[in-house]
C-alpha cells in the first residue's frame, strides 16, 4: 500500500511540474513576444503599405497577362502569436493584404479566406515579408527598409515552379476619418441630416 501511495504522489508530482514547466515557457514566449511588439523595430513596419510587384521571372508553362501588379498591405506589431511559420520563424508583425497576383499565373489568396500577412525585421534595415504564410502558393518579399520605402525582390513557389521579380513598398498616409458631429454642437439636429 506504501509503495502505491509513494508511486501515486511521485507521478502526481510530476504532472504538476509538467503543467507549471509549461505554463512558465508559455508564459515567457507570450512576455517575449509582447516585449518584441514594443520595439522600434517592429513599429517601424506597423502601418497601410502600398506594394509594387514587378514580374522578372514569369513561371514556367505560363504566359503572364501583365507584368505589374499591386497590393495594399496592412501590418500591426504582433502582441500575441508565439507560433512560428515555415518562413519566418518569429514574427514581429502581421496583418492582411489584398492584391490580384492571377496576371502572374496564381493567386496566393484561398478563396473565402481572410489573407494572412506576417513580416519581421532580420537585421539592420533588412526586412521580409510573408504573404499566405503556410501555403503552397506563398509570396516572400526580401528587401532593405528605407524611412517610409521597402526595395527589394519577392519570391513565390507554385506548383514546384518559381516565379519572381523586383517590388517597392511605400507606407500610405492613414486616411482621415470623416468629422463626426456631437450631439451636444449647436448644428446638430437629429433628423434635419446637416
Amino acid at each position: 500500500m506504501r509503495n502505491a501511495m509513494r508511486a501515486w504522489r511521485t507521478f502526481a508530482m510530476r504532472i504538476m511540474t509538467f503543467f507549471a514547466t509549461t505554463t512558465a515557457f508559455a508564459c515567457t514566449d507570450q512576455t517575449v513576444v509582447r516585449r518584441l511588439a514594443g520595439t522600434q523595430q517592429a513599429q517601424q513596419l506597423v502601418g497601410l503599405w502600398d506594394v509594387r510587384l514587378r514580374l522578372d521571372r514569369p513561371l514556367t508553362l505560363h504566359t503572364p497577362s501583365a507584368d505589374t501588379a499591386h497590393a495594399e498591405l496592412t501590418l500591426i506589431p504582433n502582441a500575441w502569436v508565439v507560433g512560428t511559420y515555415p518562413e519566418i520563424s518569429a514574427p514581429t508583425n502581421y496583418g492582411t493584404y489584398d492584391g490580384d497576383l492571377s496576371a502572374f499565373g496564381f493567386d496566393p489568396r484561398e478563396t473565402g479566406q481572410i489573407p494572412v500577412a506576417i513580416a519581421t525585421r532580420t537585421g539592420g534595415d533588412s526586412v521580409e515579408v510573408v504573404l499566405a504564410p503556410g501555403r503552397a502558393e506563398s509570396v516572400t518579399l526580401r528587401g532593405r527598409l528605407h524611412g517610409d520605402s521597402v526595395t527589394g525582390t519577392w519570391g513565390a513557389s507554385v506548383f514546384h515552379f518559381g516565379c519572381g521579380g523586383r517590388f517597392v513598398m511605400v507606407r500610405r498616409e492613414p486616411r482621415a476619418a470623416p468629422a463626426v458631429q456631437s450631439p451636444t454642437s449647436r448644428r446638430f439636429e437629429f433628423g434635419r441630416g446637416k
